[in-house]
């Protein structure tokens, strides 16, 4: 019986230690984004391919990110679960595209999907909410015209930093 409190009680002291580094330590979504989006993909790879000769016609870059932002939006929006908060064990593009997201996901799987169609100008929007507290983060192309798209926004957001994504 004291071995299984010693065990809970170290599990508890572990997510909360995980908790504090992810959230007030680590740079949050902006790492999370920056970890996750050059991992390579054969889906996005594929996705990418059907993307390209769509915009065959059209000014790439521009097309591109038109189509990325359309398709980020028919994904099934999801909210986080603690587990998946405190670990961030969510973020890939296979997961999203399989079970949908949150705001971090759609961020990871779009910025896959642009820098695989070789977009350039990829940002991380992000809004703090309360002291070092994330509440929402998109990505943002900045177009050829000097016009900025937003992919993907659940909400309307007053944007706290704007970062690219190299």
């Amino acid at each position: 019986m004291v071995r299984i409190k010693t065990l809970l009680l170290l599990m508890v002291i572990s997510a909360v230690i995980t908790s504090v580094y992810f959230i007030y330590i680590r740079d949050g979504a902006f790492d999370t984004i920056k970890d996750n989006y050059l991992t390579p993909n054969k889906q996005i790879t594929n996705i990418a391919e059907g993307i390209r000769k769509t915009c065959d016609k059209w000014n790439a870059s521009d097309c591109y990110v038109l189509e990325v932002k359309k398709l980020t939006e028919k994904l099934h929006y999801a909210n986080d679960t603690l587990w998946q908060t405190i670990f961030q064990s969510d973020n890939d593009v296979n997961y999203t595209l399989k079970n949908g997201n949150d705001c971090d996901g759609f961020a990871v799987f779009s910025a896959s999907l642009l820098h695989q169609l070789n977009v350039k100008y990829i940002y991380v929007l992000e809004e703090k909410s309360g002291e070092n507290r994330l509440d929402h983060v998109s990505i943002g192309v900045r177009t050829e015209n000097g016009s900025m798209i937003i992919i993907y926004s659940q909400k309307d957001f007053e944007i706290g930093k704007i970062r690219r994504l190299e």
